[in-house]
């Protein structure tokens, strides 16, 4: 967006009001601050070395893990749970969390797992910034760059080369039927499997403002071809941004523009069929959540994608 421009300033002083994502996932704000720690929080606690604490706040929004904001004497940690039988979940998330890490992006530590008092338990390192839809809302005329540090990141994890014997990939990307009719029409690829994150939007990562200091949530992560995140990320962004952003679709313009730049533009063609298989899984990952009229608006778009496959197929 031109920085001299009437619009720019006007976004420049604004505050952008949105509606929430469909894709629920945690935020940073929590909706209880300073609570009493349970007897089971405090327990689990103590498992892990932490007899006193200074506050324990539950987190908002956490879909698939109970997760808690506890503060020690020393710093900060995040505590997730989960049902115990679900540990391995757990197991996996932090092995990928570790590869990233070790390849310079920026993600929490994970400083443990249990499994206590019937629950598989993570304590982590608490990472400090806002996630990117709130500095949208914060910062409109800042669309465009946050963009480009957001794709800057997310080639960063593409640019990990994983071999199946130093992970088990998990099974996310077990195809449906309907997926995989999709899946079976695209060519293999030559490439080498990457980190993929699979739920990369801007409710899991986080910002200054400026950079992005930390990448979350890693649950549905794998190992594979690189089109299938960026698809996964471009349907998120269509489908659940442009209600967010709908009374100011330019924010999410700008944003979307600057992270196909960040991330480099060449991979964002023939792309119909992964955007198809996209949409698909995120009608499939939110059923419970979506009206009539909103999955109709997904059916739509995948039947769309395929349209311009073939139109291109034909040529």
């Amino acid at each position: 967006m031109d920085k001299n421009s009437g619009r720019y300033k006007e976004l420049r002083n604004k505050k952008v009001g949105l509606t929430p994502f469909t894709v629920e996932k945690i935020i940073a704000a929590p909706n209880r601050t300073g609570q009493p720690v349970s007897p089971q929080i405090a327990n689990i606690l103590r498992g892990f070395g932490l007899a006193s604490v200074v506050f324990c706040e539950e987190v908002q929004g956490g879909r698939d893990s109970q997760v808690y904001k506890i503060g020690a004497e020393d710093r900060i940690y995040a505590l997730r749970l989960l049902p115990a039988r679900k540990y391995e979940q757990f197991v996996q998330e932090k092995k990928m969390i570790e590869i990233a890490a070790g390849n310079g992006v920026p993600v929490p530590e994970v400083h443990a797992i249990q499994v206590v008092d019937g629950y598989a338990v993570m304590l982590m390192e608490w990472r400090e910034g806002k996630t990117v839809l709130a500095a949208l809302k914060e910062w409109p005329e800042r669309a465009e760059e946050l963009g480009v540090e957001f794709g800057k990141i997310q080639a960063r994890i593409h640019q990990i080369v994983v071999s199946a014997q130093d992970v088990e990939s998990r099974s996310w990307l077990t195809p449906s039927r309907e997926e995989a009719e999709i899946l079976s029409a695209i060519p293999l690829s030559d490439s080498p499997a990457v980190l993929l994150h699979l739920d990369f939007h801007p409710l899991n990562v986080l910002t200054d403002g400026r950079n992005i200091t930390a990448v979350l949530d890693w649950a549905n992560a794998a190992i594979g071809d690189c089109r299938l995140d960026i698809a996964r990320t471009f349907s998120i962004l269509e489908l659940a941004g442009k209600k967010a952003f709908e009374k100011d679709p330019e924010v999410l313009a700008g944003f979307v523009a600057g992270w196909k730049a960040g991330y480099g533009g060449g991979l964002f063609t023939s792309m119909p069929l992964f955007y198809a298989w996209s949409g698909v899984r995120l009608k499939r990952d939110s059923i419970e959540r979506l009206e009539k009229s909103e999955q109709a608006e997904i059916d739509a778009w995948v039947a769309g994608w395929l349209a311009a496959h073939k139109r291109e197929t034909n040529q």
